[in-house]
């Protein structure tokens, strides 16, 4: 787990960096340390991320990390979600947006069977926003999991 974890830290801090993203000066943590623990807390700790980012500090791979307040907090993000419309729509989407969909929708089914031996019981969530926070963490846990076997 503490190699995996290793892992997903470099290529997240790699990722940013190849992208000239700038990390806030007054942070103790990077954003690829909080990305790794949206992760861990998906992959191995069933959404509970107080215990994450108790094995985080726990085993030194993130002395610093923040606390499970002030994470949840700078880590609520805007999600915008898009539905299927029926054909009679007053308003349709875009031909293109449209056209999107139709050819994810089996390929998201599909895939979202296997992502579903992530999820725990019940996700525990205050806010919508960190719900979908969450379900997001799956999904990338889901994702790096493959990447991770794959290579």
């Amino acid at each position: 787990m503490i190699d995996k974890t290793i892992s997903m830290y470099v290529f997240f801090d790699d990722v940013l960096k190849s992208i000239n993203h700038i990390e806030p000066e007054s942070r103790k943590t990077t954003d690829s340390e909080a990305i790794t623990v949206v992760l861990i807390v998906a992959q191995y700790f069933g959404g509970n991320i107080e215990k994450a980012i108790n094995f985080v500090r726990s085993t030194g791979l993130m002395p610093q990390m923040l606390g499970k307040s002030r994470f949840n907090r700078s880590n609520d993000t805007d999600i915008r979600l898009l539905v299927n419309r029926k054909s009679n729509s007053k308003r349709p989407h875009q031909p293109h947006i449209e056209y999107f969909i139709s050819k994810t929708r089996k390929r998201i089914e599909t895939v979202f069977s296997d992502i579903a031996k992530y999820f725990p019981k019940t996700i525990h969530a205050v806010t919508a926003n960190g719900f979908l926070i969450k379900l997001m963490a799956f999904i990338w846990a889901y994702t790096f999991d493959k990447l991770y076997v794959a290579t």
